[in-house]
Formats: structure tokens, sequence, C-alpha cells
């Protein structure tokens, strides 16, 4: 199935619209408000945006370097999993049949 680029820009917006009207409801403007209610709630919207990717910011550049050095921890991991799952298909594939 093929997608057009309207399909992946309403996708990400939604991905950008949802987590601060999900987690920091404050300021959303009922149904009822007037122009300067949802002006308003447009301004709160765009503050806990910026806010949520000045922390992400801040999150990411913290833990950087934290990331190089345990690099071995998280491919030990994958390969646990890895194996985990061929284990796991080889057996249920084996009580089928």
């Amino acid at each position: 199935m093929q997608h057009d680029g309207s399909v992946v820009i309403t996708s990400r917006a939604s991905e950008a619209i949802a987590p601060p009207c999900l987690f920091a409801p404050f300021g959303m403007a009922p149904a009822t408000a007037g122009v300067g209610g949802w002006v308003l709630g447009l301004l709160a919207w765009t503050a806990k945006l910026l806010g949520g990717a000045a922390l992400l910011g801040v999150w990411e550049v913290s833990i950087a370097k934290m990331r190089v050095f345990r690099l071995p921890d998280f491919v030990g991991i994958a390969f646990v999993f890895g194996f985990l799952a061929i284990l796991l298909a080889f057996l249920t594939r084996g009580a089928s049949e």
C-alpha cells in the first residue's frame, strides 16, 4: 500500500499535537469558548509544545555520552532478545505441527 505525502504529514502532525494535549491537558478551550478562549488555548498548547521540546533537548544532550559507553550492554540485550525470539518461534512451530 502506497501513501502519498499528505498522509505522512498528517501522521507527523498528529504525533506533535497529541502528547501536549494528553499529558498536560491544562489550557484546553471548551467548545463553547469564544475566540479569546481558543486563542488562549492555542497559546497554552504552543507553550506546552515548546516546553516539551526544550526538556527533550536537555534530556538527549545529558544522556548522549552515556549511550556510547552502554553500547555493549545494549548489544548484549539485543542478542538475548533475538535468541529468545528464534527459540520461541522454533518451539511454537514444532508444537503446532
